[in-house]
């Protein structure tokens, strides 16, 4: 498969770096010292090929100084660059691993677009050991191979049978004797004598050549050459391939896996004049509200943020909201964990607990880290979410309502 080297090198002096992901769900979040030969990251991925989603293992390692060893490692002290590098696993019915890329031949596959994959680089040497360096923000994709047709075989030439020759037996041949007739000698003739011969002068008349008409000599036509313009080589797909829609890579006749990255992040609606209290993290310093977004990407863990003048305070989730709070601004952070909300519809049923926010997105984050939470409920009218482990099976109109499903 092909093989995924960020453009972003981080350098960190006289020291060695690591990279982290930020969901523990898809790789490691806390650093080793010296590790092995690689990571595993499980990278949740959809297709418009199916329905169903797929989980992508891809080897994740970091190469500095023209060696590549496991990404959450720190080795020893150096002044090079350091860059991640991915790797999708190959297809192991076996151990069950990537049996999508078999199943899906000639499809891509891709992470949600509301939901990329964030790595942060980190320093590992003292001093300001563990500062952060700088993250990515990468919309992983990954075309699976179309099928291989099969060869042709050559058919054989019939081989001749060897002609097989039988020795010939010469038969002797007897002369038989021949008679000479005897030759009579012929007289010999006398000399002649010689008749002398008197030749008279002859006049010869003049004769009038007519002249001649030279013929024209032909010269030898050049050719005319009509140029040819080459044809364009037919191609032959193997399998037909689905239109892909955004995330648009083109998609060729696909002969190997691709694999491919984007930056992209996002943030939820900015509220005014709300708090979201408590779960605070560390707090950075921004002159407006928008700027507390790339911070809280780019900070491990940090899925919300509430600013107040001129400070973000990065938190790692929603519990407690408080309108009316002139003077803050708040917002959810994505990657966002909602694969879809539906306008007008009510889960019924199926309730865990419930909690205050004045958006859905707001509600779709509580959901994600409240245990067991797989859909949620969001009445406008009351800003009240009610979570739940299960959707029913035929959900329930109501306008004052938004509903979705989590990751």
């Amino acid at each position: 498969s092909k093989v995924y080297t960020s453009t972003e090198t981080f350098y960190a002096s006289a020291s060695s770096a690591y990279f982290l992901a930020g969901d523990p769900s898809i790789g490691p979040t806390t650093a080793v010292w010296w590790g092995s030969s690689r990571d595993t990251l499980t990278i949740p991925m959809i297709s418009s090929c199916t329905s169903q989603k797929v989980t992508a293992v891809v080897k994740a390692q970091q190469l500095s100084c023209s060696s590549s060893w496991q990404m959450s490692a720190g080795r020893g002290a150096d002044n090079c660059g350091h860059q991640l590098v991915l790797t999708a696993d190959p297809y192991d019915a076996t151990l069950g691993q990537n049996t999508w890329i078999k199943n899906y031949p000639g499809c891509t596959f891709s992470t949600h677009p509301a939901r990329p994959v964030v790595i942060g680089s980190f320093r590992w040497h003292e001093p300001e050991a563990g500062k952060r360096l700088g993250a990515l923000v990468l919309n992983v994709q990954i075309t699976t191979p179309s099928s291989p047709t099969k060869p042709l075989q050559p058919i054989p030439k019939p081989v001749a049978p060897p002609i097989t020759s039988k020795p010939v037996t010469a038969k002797p041949v007897t002369a038989k004797p021949t008679t000479r007739k005897p030759v009579t000698a012929k007289p010999v003739l006398k000399p002649v004598q010689p008749i002398e011969l008197t030749a008279k002068p002859v006049t010869a008349k003049p004769t009038t050549r007519k002249p001649v008409t030279a013929k024209p000599v032909l010269k030898p036509v050049q050719p005319i050459r009509t140029p040819v313009t080459p044809s364009k080589p037919l191609q032959l797909p193997s399998k037909p391939v689905k239109p892909l829609q955004p995330v648009k890579t083109p998609v060729a006749p696909a002969t190997a896996n691709t694999f491919t990255a984007q930056t992209k992040t996002s943030c939820s609606s900015i509220q005014k004049d709300v708090n979201f209290n408590g779960n605070n993290i560390t707090t950075a310093s921004s002159s407006v509200a928008e700027g507390c977004c790339n911070l809280c990407l780019l900070q491990t863990g940090c899925n919300a943020f509430s600013w107040f003048g001129g400070t973000c305070y990065l938190k790692s989730g929603i519990s407690f909201i408080t309108s009316g709070s002139t003077g803050f601004r708040s917002a959810a952070v994505s990657p966002s964990y909602c694969a879809n909300l539906e306008s007008g519809v009510d889960y019924t049923g199926n309730d865990i607990t419930s909690a205050s926010s004045v958006t859905a997105d707001g509600c779709c984050l509580i959901c994600k880290n409240t245990n067991g939470c797989k859909a949620f409920s969001w009445v406008s009218t009351s800003s009240m979410c009610l979570l739940k482990s299960a959707v029913i099976a035929t959900p329930v109109a109501n306008t004052s309502v938004v509903s979705g499903t989590v990751w």
